[in-house]
């Protein structure tokens, strides 16, 4: 319109498009003005769920770490390994969503991270007992997994920083 209307003259003030940025987190930062790359942990046996979750958060431009059972999940959380998030299902093959959200509670340095149930169960007392900061359901809450970390990793580095 400024190029072909009749405010012409106005097209040398316009300020320059900026591309927008896909991620929901560190939109409005000042000292990081690139998004940093956001790492969560899903733990999720059916593979269904797994994908639909891990293309929703792709979308923002996280890193997406995906463990069918609680085993090899406990292992990645016992070691060093950074996740801003983590994503437990209630029913796995080994254990359940819970008691994994307790054993992950018990490690030192992962008392302060952001745990979201997403399970069908009807899980949500013992969840937020057990130390889950959000509890989501599936199929229907799939969709606003990216909002719900988002939300959680916005109130954490609001605590720590």
């Amino acid at each position: 319109m400024l190029r072909k209307g009749r405010h012409r003259n106005l097209e040398r003030l316009r300020t320059p498009v900026e591309p927008r940025r896909s991620s929901l987190m560190f939109r409005d930062e000042v000292d990081c003005p690139d998004t940093r790359a956001v790492s969560i942990l899903h733990v999720e046996d059916d593979s269904l769920v797994a994908d639909a979750v891990r293309m929703t958060l792709d979308d923002e431009g996280w890193s997406v770490e995906t463990c069918a059972d609680g085993t090899t999940a406990l292992e990645r959380l016992q070691s060093g390994t950074r996740y801003d998030a983590l994503i437990f299902d209630n029913r796995l093959p080994d254990t359940n969503g819970v008691e994994l959200i307790r054993r992950t509670r018990a490690l030192a340095h992962r008392q302060q991270t952001p745990i979201v149930m997403l399970s069908g169960d009807d899980v949500e007392a013992q969840a937020r007992r057990a130390g889950a900061n959000a509890i989501l359901r599936k199929p229907e809450d799939v969709p606003s997994i990216a909002e719900t970390v988002a939300r959680l990793l916005a109130r954490k580095k609001g605590r720590d920083g």
